[in-house]
């Protein structure tokens, strides 16, 4: 069966909307970034410590996910915030250990960052004017916004 012209969109996902203040979304997200700045810079001399910094990553990073995944009307977002594991066969020294955490911790931080940049592009606000601007390219007038 062929599509309709206004079925297009209706197989998309639609775009997540914040749930709740978007200004309270957005000072949770400065906060969390905050946090990361303090995993990236902490004094770390031992294997301990590099495992106590993994354990505080991993507390901190599973977090983001879930306040991701209640602050959006869908989980699209903290879908492609979740980071890729993989595990490798030998353990690396401590050095590249360090590095490659804190590496994984400054990934996360720059998604945060760059969905926090995005915010307004998730608004109701700004959904309704994307329908309304696709309804008069249609040709629909009277969208009332």
């Amino acid at each position: 069966m062929p599509m309709r012209r206004g079925d297009r969109n209706s197989s998309e996902e639609a775009e997540p909307l914040v749930r709740g203040d978007m200004a309270d979304l957005d000072a949770q997200i400065g906060q969390r970034l905050a946090l990361a700045r303090e995993l990236t810079s902490r004094l770390v001399q031992s294997q301990d410590e590099i495992d106590m910094l993994r354990a505080d990553f991993y507390n901190w990073d599973e977090y983001n996910e879930q306040l991701l995944r209640s602050r959006f009307s869908s989980n699209k977002i903290a879908n492609e915030y979740k980071r890729v594991t993989f595990g490798i066969g030998n353990a690396p020294s401590s050095a590249i250990e360090l590095t490659w955490l804190r590496e994984d911790i400054g990934t996360q931080a720059r998604k945060l960052e760059s969905l926090r940049q995005k915010l307004e592009l998730f608004s109701p606000r700004s959904a309704q004017l994307q329908t309304c601007a696709h309804l008069v390219g249609s040709r629909s007038e009277g969208c009332g916004l």
